[in-house]
């Protein structure tokens, strides 16, 4: 089966364009049409529902398209729907189509590069898929496009991909469409897309590209990915090679190398102390039991050469059957592997190189608590300057302080010992939360110019003294220098770093024009001189784990604008979810933020929540540069961890005194009873749409989120 990490595969958006679907029922019930009994005469039985779709479909009498008479109807970021026993419209049961029409924006390495790429359309029953040119050819070389040239599998069959490809052309822009039939039994339909430069599966090609058929994989028989070409460590200090899998095996998964260009392959040197084994026998791993496994191993035997690797499975003396009883997976001896990188891994350094900063923590961490506990790290230059000292400042986000602030270093170099303390204020605060430590070279007291300019950061632990405190998780975002976000680790209470697409999602600098607001009654929620801005169109643009919520109430607040020259209308569409998972479109999931004029032009109001899709409230209009400070409260009507969280309130720049009293709540549509994902994802921004979020709280208590 096909598996995917994060963002970085599975269902997908081509270019930011939004899908418009259309469903009609096509069972003879509901006033609809029995699509069998469209099938031309002599039509097997078994085969009515196909030739009768093709029929609807092709036929504006009566698929009542260009009426736009369909069941239902909308837009879709991607394709990704699986209905099991049912269908799209409550009550629909076997026998519906579908249409799925997007127009790509304009071919011009943007939005949409130009190149050959491979269509998967998963699918239980029929499908068919083609491209052709939106208002016609832009150049008189494009090749001529018709009938159903990506993909045509308009049959009935079980859950299966069918793959096909398409080329677009620099300066050309594109409709796609795909239509669908379900006649019985499961109802799916999934699309994925890459660039067709895939190189490995376990059931290899007889040639390449999609027209070519697999060859079944062979009973007992091993298979193995290698890279199509050479690593070059000659001048790596110290090399890494880093991948994220799942695995159920009952024979061995190995990874190797070789030096002397595949002749043969070893597993030395790969797993030092703080490494993982270079092999894996007789175990599985699998979704069921949690998020993809990175792994790491060592290559700094190899420096100074070039290197192949590979991916060896073994099966030897085992059947390809299968011998778990875990559903829904249950196939013996397999491997996914994906997100592989090699990259120069130097624990506690700025660089990986000659002249570096180096800071060693006493125990692992430095923590420190408000009021109490100090703790002390050693900082180090790992080469003696070539002469005179090499002096680097220390500095502190606010949230601690250190002692010194400033150490020299010269020839036969000796740690220095930094004392931190934790500033006692009077906020309640995530515990623990994060200090950011940063250490600058000061190139005007440093002789040796191979120091100049590095610089190297660190999070110190902060626990939280202020009584009563019940934050979940916090993020400022003014800890991060401007740029990319992924990565990023500091705010406090997260269980994990940032995810980020970095052409979407961007760490910017607002100290010129800072997103504030006053809080009538209460505080001021203050967003400093760093905010997150997003643009673009994707459901997973950003996104942080957090500790799994299962109390009957979580609260959440954060601050928003939309900069100038933004138009926000119908539809325009941008939600911080709450999740289980990483993956999906979340759009069942709890969502908050902006939809656009009540998302179907009803009403003027852009802000809103919902505990899932269909059941959104609204408040406020929004005019681009001001800031708005959005508060929500998800909770249990009926509580107990096991409950559903079935409501979801709002509010709008409140005053402190309306806790209590939302401005407007979502209810029903259920679907979570935990969460423990924080993500954004935006749908319908047009370019130049882009939106800042700031100060990120959620907590228990209203205390917590609203100063």
């Amino acid at each position: 089966p096909e598996l995917y990490r994060g963002a970085g595969g599975g269902s997908t958006t081509i270019g930011g364009a939004i899908w418009n679907y259309y469903y009609w029922r096509c069972d003879g019930g509901g006033g609809s049409i029995d699509c069998r009994s469209l099938a031309p005469g002599g039509t097997s039985w078994r085969n009515r529902m196909k030739a009768g779709a093709d029929v609807f479909l092709s036929n504006p009498a009566y698929d009542g398209y260009n009426n736009a008479t369909a069941d239902d109807s909308g837009a879709l970021l991607d394709i990704n729907e699986n209905w099991g026993r049912n269908g799209p419209v409550s009550g629909w049961r076997d026998r519906f189509v579908a249409r799925f029409e997007l127009t790509t924006p304009v071919v011009d390495g943007s939005l949409l590069s130009p190149g050959e790429f491979l269509f998967i359309l998963s699918s239980d029953d029929g499908v068919r898929m083609k491209y052709e040119y939106a208002g016609g050819k832009n150049n008189a070389s494009s090749p001529d496009l018709s009938g159903w040239n990506i993909i045509d599998n308009w049959n009935d069959q079980g859950f299966k991909p069918s793959t096909g490809t398409a080329t677009f052309v620099l300066g050309e822009q594109y409709k796609l469409t795909i239509e669908y039939y379900e006649n019985g039994g499961d109802a799916a339909i999934q699309l994925t897309m890459g660039s067709n430069s895939f190189s490995f599966t376990d059931s290899p090609k007889q040639g390449p590209g999609p027209s070519f058929p697999e060859i079944p994989s062979v009973p007992r028989g091993n298979s193995s990915l290698i890279l199509d070409g050479l690593i070059d460590l000659s001048t790596a200090v110290q090399p890494i090679i880093e991948y994220y899998t799942y695995y159920e095996t009952n024979g061995c998964l190995r990874f190797e190398v070789s030096v002397n260009g595949g002749f043969t392959w070893t597993q030395s040197g790969l797993s030092p102390s703080g490494f993982n084994g270079p092999t894996i026998c007789s175990s599985y791993y699998m979704p069921d039991q949690g998020d993809w496994r990175r792994r790491i191993h060592s290559l700094e035997n190899y420096i100074g050469g070039t290197v192949m690797i590979r991916f060896r499975l073994d099966n030897q003396g085992t059947d390809s059957t299968n011998r778990r009883t875990q559903s829904p997976y249950n196939w013996l001896n397999s491997w996914w592997i994906t997100d592989i990188r090699i990259v120069e891994s130097c624990p506690n350094r700025n660089i990986c190189g000659p002249y570096a900063i180096e800071v060693l923590e006493s125990g692992g961490s430095t923590d420190v608590t408000e009021g109490g506990a100090t703790d002390t790290y050693d900082l180090q230059i790992v080469r003696d300057p070539s002469s005179g000292v090499v002096q680097i400042d220390i500095t502190t986000d606010g949230e601690c302080t250190v002692s010194p602030t400033s150490v020299s270093f010269s020839a036969g170099i000796t740690p220095q010992t930094i004392t931190v303390t934790a500033v006692d204020d009077s906020d309640v605060e995530a515990s623990p939360h994060a200090c950011v430590i940063t250490h600058t070279v000061n190139n005007g007291a440093t002789a040796d110019g191979n120091y100049d300019n590095l610089s190297y950061s660190f999070n110190a632990q902060v626990t939280d003294n202020e009584a009563g405190g019940s934050v979940i998780a916090e993020e400022s975002f003014n800890s991060y220098a401007p740029g990319s976000l992924d990565g990023a680790s500091a705010g406090g209470g997260w269980a994990s770093n940032w995810s980020a697409i970095d052409s979407l999602a961007q760490v910017v600098d607002t100290s010129g024009n800072p997103m504030t607001y006053n809080v009538s009654g209460g505080g001021t929620v203050n967003g400093g001189n760093r905010a997150l801005q997003v643009v673009g169109n994707n459901n997973n643009i950003v996104y942080r784990q957090l500790p799994l919520q299962t109390g009957d109430e979580v609260y959440i607040s954060f601050l928003i604008r939309t900069t100038s020259g933004t138009t926000i209308n119908r539809n325009d569409f941008l939600a911080v979810w709450l999740d289980i998972t990483t993956s999906g479109n979340h759009g069942g999931a709890p969502n908050i933020g902006i939809k656009g004029n009540r998302g179907n032009n009803s009403g003027p109001e852009d802000i809103f929540a919902r505990m899932s899709s269909g059941n959104e409230v609204y408040e406020q209009a929004m005019s681009n540069g001001t800031t708005y400070f959005v508060v929500g409260r998800i909770w249990k009507s009926n509580p107990g961890a096991g409950n559903p969280y079935d409501r979801f309130d709002l509010w709008v720049n409140p005053s402190f005194s309306e806790a209590g009293t939302p401005q407007q709540t979502s209810s029903g549509g259920a679907v979570l009873s935990s969460f423990n994902t924080l993500g954004i994802r935006i749908g319908s921004f047009e370019s130049g749409d882009v939106a800042q979020i700031d100060e990120f709280k959620l907590g228990t208590t209203w205390a917590d989120v609203v100063p």
